[in-house]
């Protein structure tokens, strides 16, 4: 029995490819800048999940970013808002190398995750921000975008007893959808909270957005501001590397509000 698959592809790169698993061919796209679907695609049911990829690799003063765009994957069998974003944690740390072929190479986000204590951690988050907050759209909004709160009531919650009990959560002020309407665009730049499990003297960004997704300039953006952050005694005879990465909507913990994870790491430069 074969499993219908719907892709959405977003375009965010110079090129993007489809990689269909158990299969050898790779078709190649241009760079898209509006939504193609391809739908009616099925895969035997124990077949790999599909993914897309969109690779970006250059070098400017000493810089090297790998950029891309995953899909957004959408199956008959799966409802992507179920997921939690939290994947199983990794038993050792992603050397660059790794991050290099996961992220420029294969395209696979999945394939990245995260320690045991860190992903305990992002576990406890998500569990608090479903207790306590409306969505974690209206979490991200105040924390990371420092917007109000404000303390929403409801009365349809009912105890063992049968008895109405007061709900108390958080929301963010003006919420997200108002922000989007009002054509809102902003971008904060902060380290990860729960980062990936890497290797030593590699850090974790995130490039967060509203009004918006984030574009090739946004990246290029943060990209200067850690390179301008960096004291420059840390890199007299070393230069800096990036790679940053987007997930696909089903591996988000933030599906609402679009991010860019970028890693950094420095290194000496070539003789």
């Amino acid at each position: 029995m074969l499993q219908k698959v719907y892709l959405i592809l977003y375009g965010a790169g110079h090129s993007s490819s489809l990689f269909l698993p158990q299969t050898k061919s790779v078709r190649k796209h241009p760079f898209l800048r509006q939504p193609l679907h391809f739908s009616s695609l099925c895969l035997p049911p124990d077949s790999n999940t599909p993914f897309i990829s969109f690779p970006i690799g250059y070098d400017a003063c000493g810089v090297t970013v790998g950029f891309f765009r995953a899909s957004a994957l959408f199956a008959s069998t799966r409802s992507a808002s179920s997921s939690t974003g939290i994947k199983p944690p990794a038993l050792n740390p992603f050397t660059w190398d790794d991050l290099i072929d996961i992220v420029q190479k294969k395209g696979n986000p999945s394939l990245l995750s995260r320690s045991e204590a860190v992903t305990r951690s992002s576990k406890a988050r998500t569990a608090y921000i479903r207790e306590h907050w409306a969505s974690s759209s209206d979490y991200i909004l105040c924390k990371i975008f420092e917007r109000e709160r404000r303390l929403v009531v409801r009365y349809d919650v009912q105890g063992n007893d049968g008895a109405v009990l007061p709900k108390h959560y958080w929301e963010a002020s003006p919420r997200l959808s108002e922000l989007v309407s009002a054509g809102t665009v902003s971008t904060r730049l902060v380290p990860n909270d729960f980062p990936y499990y890497v290797d030593r003297g590699i850090d974790h960004h995130v490039l967060w957005k509203i009004g918006g997704e984030v574009s090739e300039d946004d990246v290029n953006c943060a990209v200067e501001t850690l390179r301008e952050g960096a004291p420059e005694d840390d890199l007299e005879g070393m230069k800096m590397e990036f790679m940053s990465l987007i997930n696909p909507v089903h591996l988000r913990s933030v599906p609402e509000i679009d991010y860019a994870h970028i890693l950094s790491r420095q290194c000496p430069k070539e003789a």
